[in-house]
């Protein structure tokens, strides 16, 4: 996983269940499953927006991400999903269903919401 750094522009922000929010400029399959710790399961609230979790993380029994409930809680009723283990937040997909990085806005709104 590459971590975000001054000469590469952020694709992704990963939200660990530790609190932290870091930048990422890889999103391909490979390192969204590792971020992630598994199996991929992507859920697009919006458009422009795409959180990636464990697909087995509650089975796994991985702890609860305080971040990511409130991502999930912006766009869908409270309380319609608990959500665990750490999490990536990408784009939307474009038109073959490939995965988008976040516009440079998106990641300024959602850097400054969630610190």
């Amino acid at each position: 996983m590459n971590e975000g750094n001054d000469n590469m522009t952020a694709k992704a922000l990963w939200l660990t269940t530790s609190g932290e929010v870091v930048e990422l400029n890889d999103i391909s399959s490979q390192a969204l499953s590792e971020a992630v710790g598994g199996w991929l399961e992507a859920v697009q609230p919006h458009e422009r927006l795409t959180l990636w979790m464990n697909e087995e993380g509650k089975l796994n029994g991985l702890p609860h991400n305080l971040k990511g409930q409130a991502i999930w809680e912006a766009f869908f009723e409270a309380d319609s999903d608990y959500i665990v283990g750490n999490i990536v937040l990408t784009g939307g997909v474009d038109e073959e269903g490939e995965t988008l990085p976040l516009s440079s806005e998106d990641l300024t709104v959602l850097k400054k919401a969630l610190n």
